[in-house]
């Protein structure tokens, strides 16, 4: 975040917006900010979407992605709970969040950025899921290939 005391403008968006929680704003701070220090172009390539493109742009579906995949390097398993316990619950809430912060002048917005690039990205609450249902089904297909 820029040059404004962090905690006291986080702290004012929490009243302005109770929606969300001191930890939302700081989750999805520490999102972009480990989606710039990694590179899109590298993230996008550690997720296996690597579309050639060159650009550092963060787009709002990149962030979400981005986001699902913190959450669970972050809390494992619970982080649906945490999320929700944060008050994020969709990929909306993340792009409320991200233009909260650019309100305040904490995040930078690309002449091509818009709120609605975060509109019903995916279901997040089912691809938060999806991770540990992928990884359940591994094990289980590993125990069985043991077994014989």
């Amino acid at each position: 975040m820029a040059d404004k005391n962090q905690d006291q403008v986080i702290k004012e968006l929490c009243e302005k917006d109770p929606r969300y929680t001191l930890d939302a704003y700081i989750f999805v701070n520490d999102a972009l900010d480990f989606a710039q220090r990694m590179g899109l172009a590298s993230m996008k390539e550690a997720f296996g979407e690597n579309d050639g493109e060159q650009s550092d742009h963060i787009s709002g579906g990149d962030l979400c992605r981005l986001a699902v995949s913190y959450a669970v390097a972050l809390y494992g398993m619970l982080a649906k709970p945490v999320l929700a316990k944060f008050g994020i619950r969709t990929t909306d809430d993340i792009g409320n969040i991200v233009y909260n912060l650019i309100d305040e002048g904490f995040v930078d917005q690309s002449p091509e950025d818009s709120r609605s690039d975060f509109n019903d990205v995916f279901d997040l609450g089912e691809e938060l899921e999806k991770h540990f249902k992928f990884q359940y089904e591994k094990k289980l297909r590993k125990e069985k290939e043991e077994e014989d």
